[in-house]
């Protein structure tokens, strides 16, 4: 019986997703998009290092979902068709190392940074506040 540890090293099928390995980055909140929620080379070039290091999946940080959800100022944005080029070459340069990716979906609810949401009412489950809720300008 070998090491229990080298399964880590051999591919993994998921469904149809097949992983050359085992190791799965969990998201990191770079600050690497820009204020409009694009991709940007910085964070690409971010992922990309990561992946060309040998990783199966990378999680790609959150990713606001809606207009009215943002958290902070450099937040990913998956909202409208804008979005699909940037986060097109992000995957992009992923897969290029034969590594996949995954998206890191997210929407702040009731903490969500009424600087950053063009006065939009949040939603959220309760109209509440979020107590200890911050809101740095960038």
């Amino acid at each position: 019986m070998g090491n229990r540890l080298e399964r880590v090293f051999e591919p993994v099928q998921i469904g149809s997703l097949r992983l050359k390995n085992r190791f799965v980055m969990a998201p990191m909140g770079t600050n690497y998009g820009d204020n409009r929620g694009m991709v940007t080379s910085r964070q690409v070039a971010y992922y990309a290092e990561r992946a060309r290091n040998g990783v199966g999946m990378v999680t790609i940080e959150v990713t606001c979902i809606s207009n009215t959800g943002r958290a902070t100022t450099y937040q990913l944005g998956a909202y409208h068709d804008d979005f699909i080029p940037g986060l097109a070459k992000l995957a992009g340069a992923i897969k290029k190392h034969d590594c996949r990716c995954s998206l890191q979906l997210h929407h702040a609810g009731r903490r969500a940074n009424p600087l950053l949401n063009q006065g939009a009412i949040p939603v959220a489950p309760s109209p509440i506040p979020a107590l200890g809720a911050r809101f740095p300008e960038n």
